[in-house]
């Protein structure tokens, strides 16, 4: 199988030309006036794509998912589950590391490139056509690969998806997973802490339920009977490790 080749340009180059090519295949929406309620309202500063924060500080090999269909299916979903017709992030408020559930690196990639949820995935087929999407998804070598930009929102933790950066790990079950991703999710979970200053959660996907957890306030499902599903991922064991090693190596806590 022929390795992706990471590019050797600055981070910041990268993911300053990633948020120039969606602006640039998305004109229309780059472009589009806001809503009548929102020209009422008091002037806000306008959204900038190519704004340092949204670029990553860490390296990064990327893999874009964005397409103007999957705008319209996160506006979709956004609209539905929120009451917010946007598909932009709000925030970010928090990160969620996941694992993909395989240990296959293509398969964990190929699992988001379909702007439209597959066949494969009824259980969260109530709650609308968008596909899973992450921002970053990191393989077992500590590699990370960035999919989306973070100002746009993912679908990956129900009732959290419109305040939250999405992180993936490469692993099929909980203790699979290598000190190299260990490493590698902390320095991006730095990163991303260090610009984007109201992030104040940190919590694993299969914690996301769990009663009496800090970053309960986020929560907002408004679709009737959507469920949430039940997770086991990335397991109490790694996030410990990554909450010790946030502390440890760079002076970090999160309120979760």
């Amino acid at each position: 199988m022929i390795r992706p080749r990471v590019s050797r340009r600055s981070p910041a180059v990268l993911g300053l030309a990633f948020s120039l090519l969606l602006l640039a295949a998305l004109p229309a929406l780059a472009q589009e006036a806001p809503p009548a309620a929102a020209q009422d309202a008091p002037a806000a500063t306008a959204f900038d794509a190519t704004d340092p924060r949204w670029v990553p500080g860490v390296p990064v090999v990327q893999r874009p998912i964005m397409s103007g269909r999957r705008v319209e299916l996160a506006r979709e979903y956004s609209l539905v589950h929120h009451g917010i017709d946007d598909w932009k992030l709000e925030g970010p408020l928090a990160v969620v590391v996941h694992f993909t559930g395989t240990d296959s690196l293509a398969g964990s990639l190929g699992a988001f490139m379909d702007d439209e949820l597959p066949s494969s995935r009824p259980d969260i087929a109530a709650g609308g056509r968008l596909n899973v999407g992450v921002h970053y998804v990191i393989a077992r070598d500590g590699t990370v690969y960035a999919l989306m930009p973070e100002y746009a929102m993912g679908r990956h933790t129900i009732g959290y998806n419109r305040v939250s950066l999405g992180i993936e790990l490469v692993g099929s079950r909980p203790g699979s997973l290598t000190a190299a991703q260990l490493d590698a999710c902390a320095a991006l979970v730095a990163d991303m802490a260090a610009r984007h200053p109201g992030m104040r959660y940190l919590f694993g996907h299969h914690e996301y339920e769990e009663a009496g957890r800090a970053h309960a306030v986020l929560r907002l499902e408004l679709l009737q009977g959507y469920a949430p599903t039940v997770k086991i991922d990335p397991g109490a064991a790694f996030m410990a490790s990554l909450r010790e090693r946030l502390k440890a190596r760079f002076s970090l806590e999160f309120l979760d």
